[in-house]
């Protein structure tokens, strides 16, 4: 469950932490991108994330090519993850 600026109750309850004076601003993209995976059963289109996470389009492409070239996001039609952070087979080569 995410609320309106695509951010986890848990998520969103570390961003008012005091602490959160040293988040790093794509760290925390990165992470909605992966809560919105694991939000919606692990497949979404690339519309869906850039909608529920609330990115442009080209940092959620940036994100997800990073992603899938890490071995993390998987694409066919559509994108899919398996997490916990489980890597897919065919990462980057020389990952």
């Amino acid at each position: 469950m995410v609320d309106e600026g695509g951010n986890s109750p848990v998520l969103h309850n570390r961003l008012n932490d005091r602490r959160a004076t040293y988040m790093v601003p794509m760290v925390h993209k990165v992470v909605k991108v992966l809560e919105a995976f694991r939000a919606n059963r692990n497949r979404l289109s690339f519309l869906e994330i850039t909608q529920s996470c609330g990115l442009a389009k080209a940092s959620a492409f940036r994100i997800l090519e990073s992603l899938q070239c890490l071995g993390y996001v998987c694409r066919d039609r559509s994108l899919s993850a398996n997490l916990p952070l489980a890597r897919c087979r065919d990462g980057c080569p020389g990952t």
